[in-house]
């Protein structure tokens, strides 16, 4: 293969990569965006939950402090002094209805000493089950925030090692470009036709590559107008 076709597959080869590169690093960011707005977002809802756990906590610190300063009722003695011994028909009337009510208001204190407890009880479970759920949440929330932070640091690596290798690819396309320019205008100046398609096809791969034409890069012997039409049936 002669060294003119080796030189255009290597350096479109080259070429192809770095655009594949490139496109690859387009996708990667593109997800990284996606990543790191779904990273924000769960960190706003993680600080909102724990916000309205401050409030929530707060809440049951103030019923629990209730709750401890409720006195029990005491029982409500009769300042009347009787007999028991005394036969029933003999105590006076206004003591045997003070002995009613104060068995009435006893009753009623044990109902109200057990609602309150009952009420305590139920409020200390639902308060364990609460902070017990708390901690769940709290936990899967940190989880989810630990495996997105994961995610975004693997992407980003993802990015960092393919702009490396679009660098490297840039650099050797550079290179290869050079070499290139430098021995199609060393056949250029010499006249040299390597593929018997005479010069217009060495000025086309010159064109190609960019390069900047002037008048001293084509031999001698061809005049300007000559040189013109080699550079313009090239161009348009």
């Amino acid at each position: 293969m002669k060294i003119e076709n080796i030189f255009r597959k290597d350096i479109i080869q080259v070429a192809e990569k770095m655009y594949i590169k490139k496109l690859e690093k387009k996708a990667l960011e593109k997800e990284n965006s996606i990543l790191l707005k779904k990273l924000s977002l769960l960190k706003e809802e993680f600080e909102a939950f724990k916000a309205l756990h401050e409030i929530n906590k707060n809440k049951m610190q103030t019923h629990t402090e209730e709750l401890h300063h409720v006195r029990t009722p005491h029982k409500k003695n009769s300042r009347e002094e009787y007999d028991p011994s005394s036969p029933i028909g003999s105590t006076p009337k206004h003591i045997r209805n003070s002995i009613k009510k104060t068995s009435v208001v006893n009753v009623d204190n044990e109902l109200i000493i057990r609602s309150r407890t009952e009420a305590a009880n139920h409020f200390v479970f639902e308060k364990q089950q609460y902070v017990k759920q708390y901690e769940i949440k709290r936990k899967t929330f940190e989880k989810r925030i630990k495996d997105l932070s994961t995610e975004v640091t693997d992407v980003k690596k993802k990015i960092t090692y393919a702009e490396i290798d679009i660098r490297l690819y840039s650099v050797h396309f550079d290179s290869m470009v050079k070499d290139q320019t430098t021995y199609y205008l060393e056949i250029l100046f010499n006249g040299i036709d390597v593929r018997y398609e005479g010069l217009i096809w060495v000025v086309k791969r010159l064109v190609e590559l960019n390069t900047t034409l002037d008048y001293s890069y084509f031999p001698k012997v061809l005049d300007n107008e000559q040189i013109d039409y080699l550079i313009n049936v090239n161009i348009y």
